[in-house]
């Protein structure tokens, strides 16, 4: 007589389990339901940004063709800086492995990210790609204000289509050479990498061939099994002005005052005044100037800007130089007043 009761309990417990379970999963399905419905739109949001940015890139970058004329040309910015022991052209050698000894500084700009050196340190050497600022040639100016208008125009200028190399009596397209006057006043480097300061996003070099201030366009490493061809072809003229070099000496009585005075003003060469003569050695080794004006230079007292120092030397008759005299530069260079230190 008990039992049915017991069965209706049973029955009744079992209705009531399966209606909470039932209400459970109901409420879960809702919330899977919700929770779908926001990654929904959430999803048609970022779509509808990303085509609105997308349509505003196209019509800022539409803006930016028509002001800029890319038809003509392109628009590049300047990454770096230079920081150099040359403070002027004059000077400053053909090739910077031609004088191991110079040194300088790439610093990047504000822009830059210093995670962009990351791993620069594990090459020797940097390519640097650079503007040739400094040109002071009028008529390749003028001409570079012609590259701006369209081919068509009767207006356009063009460019001297040969030079005179300096060691070279005979003219050369500029193809041919490597004259900073060019269609783009655009130049490479090797540089050998003698530090990467990640946290001042700068990098000191050696073997260097820039002036201060030189904008830096592109850096890239320096990969012996793709840029080294050690079968490539080179013209006798290039032979021979890499192996002329003049003979260099410093006036023996004088020494020790120049030594004293590249300890107490160098700026790239702080407490190293040996090192810093021999780089000046190397850089009037190697001076680029052609034999008819070196010869124009005999006899008279020459100034070689370098560094924070002036040098001034001589040319003797057998076209060696005399260096008499080394004193410090009446106006500090930007390298000096930005608080650059030694490598």
């Amino acid at each position: 007589m008990m039992r049915a009761p017991v069965v209706v309990a049973i029955g009744l417990s079992v209705a009531v389990s399966s209606a909470v379970v039932a209400l459970h999963v109901y409420r879960l399905m809702k919330q899977l339901q919700a929770c779908q419905d926001a990654l929904e739109k959430k999803e048609s949001a970022r779509m509808e940004e990303r085509v609105g940015r997308t349509a505003v890139e196209k019509e800022l970058r539409a803006i930016l063709e028509a002001k800029l004329d890319v038809s003509a040309g392109y628009y590049v910015q300047p990454i770096a800086t230079v920081q150099s022991c040359f403070a002027q052209c004059l000077g400053t050698p053909r090739q910077g492995l031609l004088a191991p000894l110079t040194r300088g500084r790439v610093l990047c700009h504000r822009n830059i990210s210093p995670d962009t050196l990351d791993g620069l340190s594990d090459f020797s050497h940097v390519w640097i790609t650079f503007v040739f600022h400094a040109n002071t040639n009028g008529k390749n100016a003028r001409a570079h204000d012609g590259l701006l208008r369209r081919p068509s125009s009767k207006t356009s200028h063009t460019f001297r289509a040969k030079i005179s190399p300096p060691m070279l009596k005979r003219r050369m397209g500029i193809f041919a050479t490597r004259t900073p006057h060019r269609p783009n006043p655009i130049g490479i480097t090797l540089a050998k990498i003698e530090q990467v300061d990640m946290a001042a996003k700068s990098i000191w070099v050696s073997g260097l061939d820039l002036v201060e201030g030189t904008p830096v366009l592109d850096l890239k490493p320096y990969v012996p099994m793709y840029d080294s061809l050690p079968y490539s072809k080179v013209p006798t003229w290039i032979q021979q002005t890499v192996h002329s070099q003049s003979v260099v000496r410093f006036d023996e009585g004088k020494q020790d005052a120049m030594r004293q005075c590249c300890a107490a003003h160098s700026v790239h060469y702080q407490h190293e005044p040996d090192v810093m003569m021999a780089a000046i050695a190397q850089v009037l080794a190697v001076d680029v100037r052609s034999q008819m004006q070196t010869t124009k230079m005999q006899g008279k007292m020459n100034l070689l800007v370098f560094d924070n120092v002036h040098v001034k030397y001589t040319v003797e008759a057998d076209n060696s130089l005399c260096v008499h005299d080394i004193h410090a530069a009446l106006t500090p260079s930007s390298s000096f007043t930005s608080g650059v230190g030694p490598l």
